[in-house]
Parts: structure tokens; C-alpha cells; sequence
């Protein structure tokens, strides 16, 4: 049975890699190929398209019907409700960084400010002499703070590839508001950020108005104003002409932002979507002014909201540009761009040339349209199930934790007091509920909890899955305990290596998968899913090769390692560079289960492996078309463009995230709850060890790899200790399992007393030696 069931394991995953290299990539549809030379671009500040579902906005409605519609990620700089932030990176098409306290202080050039106009406090501190347009007096400390930063923003890329093309950019928005609650402060109350969005790099827009004409008296807003529209539209007037970019804000919306502190919620809700109606009539005036035939609108919001973390709405509609949901290569998933995109897909409508220095690549449509009411449901939807994830994920990553703690706890008071079979059984059935739970976070994405039954179902359902699962594999391996455990690996790798080939549906949303409210990643592999993989995978081929007689149960185990490898680092599939690291690793194993040696030649080997598969990954994301390249290609074109600096900089960000991931993260404590049973049993009972070395051949080589892969899987993956961490759950559940399965079979007195030392040096010996010793007859079921 267990022959039958590991070989289909095998030949199963063989064919998927197969059948899953034959289809193709969805093509996704190109923007506007009709001439287009003005683009209005309406900035709405933290509205999501759950806003838009709540209130009645019948002009963004109209507008929306004919666009393209996509959720926002505005994590940028470090936050995603950072107004200052998200401007920047605007204008840059790149992550960049702006104080909100700076990036607020911009004039009409003519307005009087403390020293004079704002032109010749702005000549004083720049030496540039403007009489035109608008100027961000604050433009030098934000030059410095991005000079200083790790994510190589060129501050006003947009604008100065439109000047170059010819192109006059133009904004429109007054954020302005004091109560008597701001004090003494004569800059306080001054708030105009959009002009970030389209200054250029000196710190200047060429037309536009932000000053506080544009406002009315409002006594129901916050701050007692509104923009006006009469206003508002004589300034688009003025500007709206032939070769022209122009931002108009919903400047109520931060308006209503930053009265919420001094707001019940009930109003502060009712705030902002009063503002949203008062700027649909506003949308509705301009539009009158847009000739859909050649002109672009394209939808941001520069910052998510606050007050409830949803995506923001992002859209585009142009002539020649079909209804549908948005995707761009830097997401690589249909429905979701990101704010940095947005600067490539306005040049992009113009015609014009991505700077090099932009990060952010142009959106494409994929199709179908569908009805607006569908787009936008299925928008808010997704948006709210990612909220709900993240506010979940901390909590299952405390479980998890927690529950291999127990586990460790549990083998060692069994494993120390010898206690009998319901014990051990009570131990191996929780190592393989733990590696259930793990799988239950992922198989809770599809339903929805967070529109069906909430965190109390949500709970349920992986407490009753996880113990569910550890039933069936108990029951799947009735016949020999060992092939529970086999059953439980087996299953975690090909839920794993099935949904990166059919399109990672079961990592978005799930709680050790990714979310688009708080990551930039949408797509592929994500780390933690990394961990899990390859954790399983060698845990599971270094039991295939010792369970299954050679050589058959060695060609499976191989076959297993270089199948997942493919579908992790694959640019189509995995999309994970990170996953390089696992190269080593899986090497290794392969290496050492043909009974090789470990020599300094093979080290000198295994790192130009480990060299060459990057490059050789790199390189084919490289090649492929723009519109899909992965992360991994736009690394290798930063390097063939800024040289040895391009690679430092991604070099130097990425030690920095990995330094900063021993804090805040309970996943941490995995480490010291792993090394503990491990010290514990290699001080104290090292005659388990021994026992369960000899038992299975395979373990040494297979536990070596693992913890290669594990050192590897930290240094280059961004969330750093999480990733051993989690390999070290499903390690110590797997290393648990069979534990206390060898402690069935071993008297008390081996490795105690004076026969301790002995017994570690016999370890030592046997771990230098390397290679896998064949084994003498038919492996011993374990337990």
C-alpha cells in the first residue's frame, strides 16, 4: 500500500509539472493604441470601492462603467496611509518617502506666506527663481530624506518625463482646515500634498491653483469648508488644454481624515461620504469637459484608509482601452495594481518612454468586462478579505507557535518518563494536526470567512480541520505508522506545488499566504509558503528513499526534489527568487542520497549551483515580455543599467528588512522551542538519536539538508526569521513524530549515564561521515 501510494505521489507530481509547462500565459490586453494627448487625473484620497458602494455617486459610477477597474496597493515608502508617501511615489513611479508634515507646504507662487510670497521664500532656499505656477517649499528636505532612503526614488520622474515630452502638468486641490484645537502654529492648517504628486525634481508644477480660493464655507464639513465647484472647474478651465496632465484631489476626503481624531465614528463615516457625493458633482462638471473620444481619466488615491485598511480604487478609461480589471507586471494578478504603476500607465497614454528610473510598470487589461456592479463587488471583496486576513494573521502565528511549544513540551515528558503507547500516540496525532493546521489556513482562503461566519467560523473550521486531518493520515497509515507521517507530507507538498501552477489561488488572502493591504507581493510564491514547501519536500523525499526499496524509492525521491524546485523558482509559477536558496538544499539531499560523499569540492559545487541557478532563473524572467516580467527580471535589468550600485542597493535593502525581522514577530520564539528539544534530546538522550539514525538511513542526510536549507531560506528571502521558523514547525512536528515512534522501540538505558558522551561522539562521527548507507534488508516501519 505504502508502494503504491508514494509512487503515485510521484508520478503525479512528474505529470503536473508537465501538463502545467504546457499552458500558457493568459495574455493580458494593452492599453490605449489611439492618440491621446491630455490625461485628467482624478486623486481620491482613502476612498475604496467599498465607499463607493455605500453612497450614491452617479457621475463615478458613469465614469467607472467605461473604465478599467483595479484595487489599489498603496504600500509605499513603509505605510500605505501616508498622504506624503503616496504623492511621492507618484511623481517618482517608484517607492519613495514624504513626510506628511513636508509635503503640505506648497503655494500658487504668488501667495503671501511668513517672509514674503512663496516664490522668493522658495528662490531663498533653492536659488531657483519661479513666476509661474506652483512651488513645494519643502522640496530640498524631501530630496534628502529619499537621498537617504534605500528604494532609489527620483523624485519627480513624472513630471520631467512629460516636460521633456512636451507634455505642461497642471494641479488642482486645497486640503486646507484649522480649528482652534491646531494652536499658534501660523503654518498649521496648510495642507496641499497633491502638488508632490506632479512637481519635478526642483520642486515646481507649471500651472494650477491650490490656494484657499478654492474653498467655500461649509459649516457641515470639517473645518467649516468645502471646495468650491465653481472654483474648482474655472481653474480646470484655465489649464485644460492640448498637451496637458492635470490632478484634481478630492481634498475633502483628507479634510475629513484629519478631523477624525475629534469625530465620533459615526460621524467621521459620514464625513467622508458626504464629501465623496460633494465630489461626484464636482466629477461630474469636469467630465463635461473630457472628450472621451481623445482623452484619458485615470482614478488614484495616493494613501488607503485608516480608519478601516481597505485597498484603495484605482482606474482608467481612455479611448481604445477595454472595460475589465487592471493588472500590471509588478503585481502579476488580475484586479490589483499598485501606485507606482500608475506614473508608467500615464506616460504610457501619452506615448511616452518609461524613465529607467521607474520601478512601476504600465497597467494592461485582462478581460472580461463584465457588468460595473460585478467589477466593483468582486473589487470590495477582495479587498475585505484581505483585511481580514491580515487582522488574523498574528493570532495564527501565535497559534502555531504556541502549538509547537506544546508539542516540544509533550515529547519530552514522554520521551524522559517513558510513558506508554496512548501517550506516544496522543504526541505523533498532534504533530500531525500541526501540520494540518497549517494546510487549514490556506484551505480557509476560498470561503470567505470574512463575508461567511466571520473570525468564529474562521476558528472553527481550522481547529476541526486540523484535527480532521490528523485523523485521516492516522487512518491512511494504519498499516505502519511512519506512513501517516508520509500520508501528511505528502499532502501538504502537492496542495502546495498544485495551486502555484494553477494560479496561487490559496495564497492570497490566507493568513501565511500573502495579503495586498499590507504587501507589495501578489503573486507567486510567498515566503512563508516558501518555508512550508521545502520543509515538506525533504522531509518527505528523505522518507520516500529510505521507506520505498532502492532504487525506485530513490528515483521517486529524486524526481520529487527537482519537479518542486522547478515550480518554485519557475518565473511563471513560484516567481520567488528567494526560492533559489532551496537549490543548495535539494542538491544536497539529491547528492547524499546517491550515497556521495560530502567533500570540499562538493561545497565548491554546491555554491556555483546555488550562483548558477540565480543567474540562469534571473536571466530567463529577464527575456520574457515587460508585461510579464517578475521582480526577478527587473533585478537583472536594475543591474545591467546602474551597474555593481544597482546590486548593492537591492543587497543592502534586503539585509535590512532581514535584521528587522527578529523584531516583532512571534515566530521568533520558534527558534529557541526548536533548539531546546533539540539540545535536550542530543544532551540527554542521545541514544533516541542514534537509534532512529540507524533505523533510517536517511535521516542524517535528509535533517543536513534541512538545515541548510533552513540558513539559506533566512538570508535570502525578505521576512528573514520567519522562514527557518516556519520550516522548523513542520521539521520539529516531523522530527516529534518519529521520536517518540523510536522510543517505542528502545529501552531506557541506551544513551544514559556514562554512555552519553559516548553515544554524542558516535553521533559526531557518524554526521562527518556523509553519504547514505544502504540498509541491511526491509526498512522497519517506525512506532
Amino acid at each position: 500500500m505504502t508502494r503504491r501510494l508514494v509512487a503515485a505521489i510521484g508520478v503525479a507530481m512528474m505529470a503536473l509539472s508537465m501538463v502545467a509547462s504546457a499552458q500558457p500565459a493568459a495574455a493580458a490586453g494593452d492599453l490605449a493604441s489611439e492618440p491621446i494627448d491630455r490625461v485628467l487625473v482624478l486623486s481620491l484620497p482613502a476612498v475604496s470601492w467599498e465607499d463607493m458602494q455605500r453612497t450614491d455617486t452617479p457621475n463615478l459610477d458613469a465614469l467607472f462603467a467605461d473604465s478599467a477597474l483595479g484595487d489599489l496597493i498603496t504600500r509605499v515608502g513603509g505605510g500605505r496611509f501616508s498622504v506624503g508617501n503616496g504623492y511621492v511615489s507618484f511623481g517618482a513611479g517608484n517607492r519613495a518617502v514624504g513626510s506628511d508634515r513636508l509635503v503640505g507646504a506648497a503655494y500658487d507662487v504668488d501667495e503671501e506666506v511668513a517672509g514674503g510670497t512663496a516664490g522668493e521664500v522658495f528662490a531663498r532656499r533653492t536659488g531657483e527663481v519661479v513666476s509661474d505656477g506652483l512651488v513645494q517649499l519643502n522640496v530640498e528636505p524631501i530630496l534628502s530624506a529619499n537621498a537617504d532612503a534605500t528604494f532609489d526614488g527620483t523624485i519627480g520622474a513624472l513630471a520631467d518625463a512629460l516636460a521633456a515630452g512636451d507634455i505642461t502638468q497642471a494641479v488642482i486641490g486645497n486640503a486646507d482646515g484649522a480649528e482652534a484645537v491646531t494652536g499658534a502654529d501660523p503654518d498649521a492648517g496648510i495642507e496641499r500634498p497633491a502638488v508632490a504628486g506632479l512637481m519635478d525634481a526642483r520642486g515646481t508644477v507649471p500651472a494650477g491653483q491650490v490656494d484657499e480660493s478654492l474653498l467655500e464655507a461649509a459649516p457641515r464639513f470639517p473645518f467649516g469648508v468645502r471646495l468650491d465647484p465653481d472654483r474648482v472647474v474655472d481653474a480646470f478651465t484655465d489649464v485644460w488644454s492640448a498637451n496637458t496632465v492635470v490632478l484634481v484631489e478630492a481634498s475633502d476626503q483628507l479634510r475629513a481624515l484629519r478631523a477624525v481624531p475629534f469625530t465620533s465614528t459615526t460621524q467621521a463615516r459620514g464625513d467622508r461620504l458626504r464629501a465623496l457625493r460633494h465630489f461626484d458633482v464636482i466629477v461630474g462638471r469636469l467630465l463635461d469637459q473630457v472628450d472621451p473620444a481623445r482623452d484619458a481619466v485615470v482614478v488614484i488615491s495616493p494613501m488607503s484608509a485608516p480608519t478601516s485598511g481597505d485597498l484603495a480604487i484605482a482606474a482608467v478609461r481612455a479611448p481604445g482601452v477595454d472595460r475589465g480589471l487592471l493588472r500590471s507586471a509588478t503585481t502579476r494578478r488580475t484586479g490589483f495594481v499598485n501606485l507606482v504603476d500608475m506614473a508608467p500607465t500615464v506616460l504610457d497614454l501619452l506615448g511616452i518612454d518609461r524613465p529607467d528610473e521607474m520601478e512601476g510598470r504600465e497597467v494592461s487589461v485582462e478581460p472580461p468586462a463584465g457588468a460595473v456592479d460585478a467589477r466593483v463587488s468582486w473589487l470590495a471583496r477582495a479587498s475585505r478579505d484581505g483585511v481580514f486576513r491580515d487582522n488574523q494573521q498574528g493570532a495564527a502565528a501565535a497559534v502555531v507557535v504556541g502549538l509547537a511549544a506544546l508539542l516540544a513540551l509533550g515529547t519530552g515528558i514522554v520521551v524522559a518518563r517513558g510513558l506508554g503507547r496512548a501517550a506516544r500516540a496522543a504526541v505523533r496525532f498532534s504533530a500531525l494536526s500541526l501540520i494540518g493546521f497549517l494546510a487549514a489556513t490556506y484551505a480557509a482562503g476560498p470561503l470567505h470567512f470574512a463575508h461567511n461566519g466571520g473570525r468564529t467560523m474562521f476558528w472553527v473550521f481550522l481547529v476541526v480541520f486540523g484535527l480532521g486531518f490528523g485523523a485521516i493520515c492516522t487512518l491512511a497509515g494504519r498499516r505502519s505508522v511512519a506512513d501517516a507521517l508520509l500520508v501528511a507530507l505528502g499532502v501538504t507538498v502537492a496542495v502546495h506545488a498544485v495551486d502555484l501552477v494553477t494560479g496561487q489561488r490559496l495564497e492570497l488572502s490566507t493568513v501565511f499566504g500573502y495579503s495586498p493591504t499590507v504587501g507589495i507581493r501578489v503573486a507567486g510564491e510567498g515566503n512563508l509558503t516558501f518555508a512550508q514547501l521545502s520543509a515538506a519536500t525533504i522531509l518527505l523525499a528523505g522518507l520516500i528513499a529510505w521507506r520505498i526499496s532502492r532504487p525506485i524509492g530513490r528515483a521517486i525521491a529524486l524526481s520529487l526534489l527537482a519537479v518542486i524546485l522547478v515550480i518554485m523558482v519557475s518565473p511563471t509559477w513560484g516567481q520567488d527568487f528567494g526560492a533559489v536558496s532551496a537549490v543548495v538544499g535539494f542538491a544536497l539531499l539529491g547528492w547524499l542520497l546517491l550515497g556521495r560523499p560530502v567533500r570540499r569540492s562538493t561545497v565548491v559545487g554546491l555554491g556555483a549551483t546555488l550562483i548558477g541557478a540565480a543567474l540562469v532563473v534571473g536571466f530567463i524572467d529577464l527575456i520574457r515580455p515587460a508585461d510579464r516580467q517578475t521582480h526577478i527580471g527587473r533585478f537583472f535589468a536594475q543591474v545591467g543599467d546602474d551597474g555593481i550600485a544597482g546590486f548593492l542597493s537591492v543587497v543592502q535593502r534586503k539585509a535590512s528588512e532581514n535584521l528587522a525581522s527578529f523584531q516583532g514577530t512571534v515566530f521568533v520564539w520558534m527558534l529557541p522551542i526548536a533548539l531546546g528539544l533539540a539540545l535536550y534530546l542530543w544532551w540527554y538522550r542521545p541514544g533516541l538519536i542514534l537509534s532512529l539514525r540507524r533505523r533510517i538511513s536517511t535521516s542524517a542526510a535528509t535533517f543536513g539538508a534541512f538545515a541548510l536549507t533552513a540558513l539559506l531560506g533566512y538570508a535570502l528571502n525578505d521576512s528573514g526569521v520567519a522562514v527557518p521558523a516556519m520550516m522548523f514547525i513542520i521539521g520539529e512536528a516531523t522530527a516529534a513524530y518519529l521520536i517518540i515512534g523510536e522510543a517505542a522501540h528502545t529501552t531506557g538505558a541506551v544513551g544514559l549515564g556514562p554512555n552519553r558522551a559516548a553515544v554524542r561522539r558516535e553521533l559526531w562521527r557518524g554526521g562527518r561521515a556523509g553519504g547514505v548507507t544502504e540498509p541491511v534488508g526491509e526498512p522497519d516501519p517506525v512506532g
